[in-house]
């Protein structure tokens, strides 16, 4: 056996971690109001200078 076998098995390994990471905290994770993640969903967005703000589908 030479070193790539190993090496590609810690990848492969690493690789599915990761994607059961975020299929978990997709599936249990807090779910944000807008999506943005800052934290102000229940408040009015603020209205800055030169900014216009897009309509949401919601």
């Amino acid at each position: 056996m030479d070193w790539q076998t190993p090496g590609v098995g810690i990848l492969v390994f690493t690789a599915i971690v990761y994607l059961a990471r975020v299929a978990i905290r997709t599936v249990f994770g807090k779910k944000p109001g807008c999506g943005s993640g800052c934290g102000k969903c229940g408040a009015e967005a603020d209205s800055k200078r030169g900014r216009v703000a897009l309509p949401r589908a919601d």
